[in-house]
């Protein structure tokens, strides 16, 4: 039996000490230096798309562009998320290649969504993401390369889609398209695992790290097994006399027992139910508050989507599961979207993140009562509820994301808290019935066409004096009320009149 390199722990040993040559996801990427775009640095491939090369941002809740300056994003490079903090990522639709340690390290993510475009997976890309536990590989995706879900210890299940013609799945485990070898076991499985009789190859890292296991049986049609196969366990393999797996275990010094692997006795029904104790990444629901939840630490979950079709709907401040109260703390993403029945919603006071498009199209939505301890509302959050009329932002509400309101043409009433530093680009774009607005003094940063098209738009007081060219985006004021008052601060008068009408301001706009 051949003895080879163990290449995923020298390479390990490598990234730790961060001496890793980059293996590039696309051969045709440029030789040109890497360009900056808000929170990105990535570089143009020859194809005139983008490849990301690195993220600088800490958004819990991330949304991959789809986009940069014009350009479509089609390549996620090497180690460009190492180490990120998220705790879900959004791949757009579009992107093809996940490079090499792409996502490496990012111990934090539990949801993370791969779209159908994607072929290529490479080497350790997801290693070390310890707190997943499950992954849906899309049909598309030709290659997984070795060592993809190393250190990966809360995975429990990775799912293929059907139409896959490289690739199969059964009870989580990765397998070819003929489950006739296996590829990967995720490493969260527990207990025994016996392999399908059709198996007849054990890939090189496929049950590497899982420690877990206590028992695998192995079928004598077996063949062929990696010599990192069983690297980092601590199992006992089951087989024939004799077998390929026998020798395997004698020359890897593996415990080997020649028999099968023996039947569990059927425990007795307990008297009382066993209550398996809540883990984070588990999802549950809940019919009194109509919201289902994932679980995110050990005291806190996300509303990850709503069971309420119409009406009014509170989001509480705590939700009981299995015998233990969790903080509800973060509104998920799209968790009412398109919901076009709700008319009125009251966040609990707990509550510190609302998540992309997490209102979006809530058409008949009029009231939205926050709490005040709420800190973010993220892209899109409230985006075309066009019933919504006004709405109140606390104090510590630092970030209003891209198109936060755009669309919400009823919206007549805005009060923005004194916490307030960024205004997204888009976020009260078109909110034609919007009359007044009073911009907090720590605002540091408006995005372009931030009040783009709000026509009736008459009365603006600046109390920042932070504003700059630089940190006001194109087109930011243009739209309002022709003949509009701006009221700003009597040191940056001249200079607030200059720079407003060069991001659109109109030049019948009286300044105060």
């Amino acid at each position: 039996m051949k003895t080879k390199k163990v290449i995923c722990v020298i390479v390990s040993m490598l990234m730790v000490a961060t001496l890793l040559t980059p293996l590039t996801c696309s051969e045709a990427v440029k030789a040109a230096e890497k360009l900056t775009y808000q929170d990105w640095e990535y570089q143009e491939l020859e194809d005139g798309t983008v490849e990301i090369v690195k993220y600088n941002g800490n958004e819990d809740e991330l949304v991959i562009p789809k986009d940069i300056d014009g350009k479509r994003v089609t390549s996620i490079g090497y180690q460009a998320f190492m180490w990120c903090a998220s705790t879900s990522i959004e791949i757009p639709l579009g992107i093809t290649s996940i490079g090499d340690s792409a996502f490496s390290g990012c111990s934090s993510l539990i949801n993370i969504e791969i779209p159908s475009s994607v072929t290529n997976i490479a080497f350790t890309a997801f290693q070390g993401c310890s707190g997943l536990t499950t992954i849906e590989i899309p049909s598309g995706v030709t290659s997984i390369r070795s060592c993809t879900f190393l250190e990966c210890s809360s995975l429990t299940s990775i799912i293929v889609g059907a139409e896959s013609s490289k690739y199969s799945s059964v009870d989580g485990v990765l397998y070819n398209k003929d489950k006739t070898e296996i590829i990967r076991c995720p490493e969260g499985k527990k207990g025994k695992f016996t392999i399908p009789s059709g198996v007849t190859s054990i890939g090189d890292d496929a049950f590497w790290g899982c420690d877990n296991l206590t028992a695998i049986e192995i079928p004598s049609n077996v063949t062929s097994i990696g010599p990192s196969a069983f690297m980092e366990t601590n199992l006992t393999i089951y087989g024939e006399a004799d077998s390929y797996a026998q020798q395997y275990a004698k020359e890897y010094n593996i415990k080997f027992v020649a028999v099968s692997i023996p039947e569990e006795p059927t425990p007795e029904k307990p008297t009382t139910p066993v209550v398996i104790a809540p883990k984070v990444g588990e999802s549950f629901k809940d019919t009194k508050s109509k919201g289902q939840y994932k679980i995110t630490g050990k005291q806190t979950v996300s509303y990850i989507k709503t069971t309420a079709t119409s009406g009014k709907v509170t989001v509480p401040a705590t939700v009981k599961y299995k015998g233990k109260t969790f903080k509800v703390t973060a509104i998920y993403k799209g968790a009412f979207k398109n919901k076009t029945g709700i008319t009125a919603v009251t966040f609990g006071k707990n509550i510190t993140s609302v998540g992309s498009e997490a209102f979006s199209g809530c058409k008949k939505l009029k009231t939205v009562t926050l709490n005040a301890g709420l800190t973010k509302i993220g892209d899109k959050a409230f985006y075309n509820c066009k019933a919504l009329t006004q709405i109140k932002l606390g104090s510590k509400v630092t970030t209003i994301g891209k198109s936060a309101f755009a669309g919400c043409t009823k919206l007549k009433k805005v009060t923005l808290g004194t916490g307030l530093t960024t205004i997204g680009n888009t976020a009260f774009n078109k909110c034609t019935a919007l009359t007044s607005i009073t911009i907090p003094k720590n605002v540091k940063k408006i995005g372009k066409q931030a009040f783009y098209g709000c026509k009736n738009l008459k009365s603006i007081t600046i109390n920042t004096t932070k504003l700059k060219s630089s940190n006001v985006g194109a087109n930011a004021f243009k739209g309002i009320y022709s003949k509009a008052a701006i009221k700003v601060p009597k040191s940056k008068k001249a200079v607030y009149q200059k720079l407003l009408k060069s991001k659109g301001a109109g030049k019948n706009v009286k300044y105060k």
